[in-house]
């Protein structure tokens, strides 16, 4: 589906932004681009100010500030100062890009006794959830109209999906279950507000926006096979069922404490000794997977 796709990891910022800008030199209106940057901890604000007016430069172009990352592979040493910047070419005849400020879920407070309160009887709470082909929607979440650059496309024409968005990503997400067509993947932008003084930084175009999200929809092409594979983790316990949850707060999980439930895993799997945490436990971090079956 890509005219190119191309990811460059440097110490220096010099061989980076020689590529980024010669790309940004040769301006193409039929092509889009979308890029993610994950600057360096020693990058220069000068030298990250110069590769976003570059990447702020190009037509047809959405992107974000990502994490930095310590990449590792087979027979090749991490680079922990390195500045990591990927981007990939899409024809624009079949691609459209868009920014979204549909507004996610609230984030639940945390830390005060009635943070875990059930919510009031409505009227509303007699009403069966809205479906969409068999899926039920959470009622946290409301149904939402399509960004204003997506509301012509067909949602049978639509294959495949790329978002970047800030933490509260379920408006936008819940928007594009319209094109049940496509395959769709979304990144989370990094909290950037001690790199750019924003919360988030995302990229559309010239615009730098500090909330909501930026994507690109792509049609007629064969619709893509993904597979998702997350390497050096490992199951410590089955799949439980969420039977209990407010927000992001998860209560119970199969109606038991989800602290014991992991408690239960590590010691299984031999992190914890005499009860006491050891280093491998303190070491390691800890993931939960949810995932959301058809109805």
């Amino acid at each position: 589906m890509a005219l190119a796709a191309r990811t460059l990891i440097s110490r220096s910022v010099t061989p980076i932004l020689e590529q980024v800008s010669a790309l940004a030199a040769a301006p193409n209106p039929g092509r889009g681009i979308i890029y993610s940057l994950s600057p360096g901890p020693d990058l220069q604000d000068t030298d990250l100010s110069n590769l976003v007016s570059q990447f702020t430069s190009i037509p047809n172009s959405i992107g974000c500030l990502s994490a930095h990352t310590n990449l590792t592979c087979d027979h090749v040493q991490p680079i922990p100062q390195a500045t990591i910047c990927s981007w990939a070419e899409f024809d624009m005849s079949r691609a459209r890009i868009f920014r979204s400020t549909i507004p996610g879920r609230a984030a639940a407070q945390v830390g005060r006794w009635h943070a875990a309160r059930k919510p009031q009887h409505d009227a509303l709470s007699d009403i069966p959830p809205p479906t969409l082909n068999g899926e039920t929607w959470p009622r946290s979440t409301p149904t939402h109209a399509l960004p204003t650059e997506l509301e012509d496309l067909s949602p049978e024409d639509v294959n495949a999906v790329v978002y970047f968005s800030d933490n509260s990503h379920e408006g936008i997400t819940e928007s594009l279950r319209s094109f049940h067509n496509a395959s769709a993947v979304g990144m989370i932008a990094t909290s950037t507000p001690f790199v750019t003084g924003r919360p988030f930084t995302l990229f559309h175009n010239k615009d730098i926006h500090s909330s909501g999200a930026v994507g690109m929809c792509i049609n007629g092409f064969t619709p893509p096979r993904h597979n998702v594979v997350f390497p050096a983790l490992k199951a410590i316990t089955r799949a439980c069922m969420v039977t209990s949850s407010e927000g992001n707060l998860v209560h119970t999980l199969d109606n038991k404490n989800p602290t014991e439930i992991l408690l239960h895993g590590i010691e299984r799997h031999k992190l914890m000794v005499n009860k006491d945490v050891n280093l491998a436990f303190r070491e390691s971090q800890f993931y939960l997977w949810v995932a959301q079956e058809d109805s």
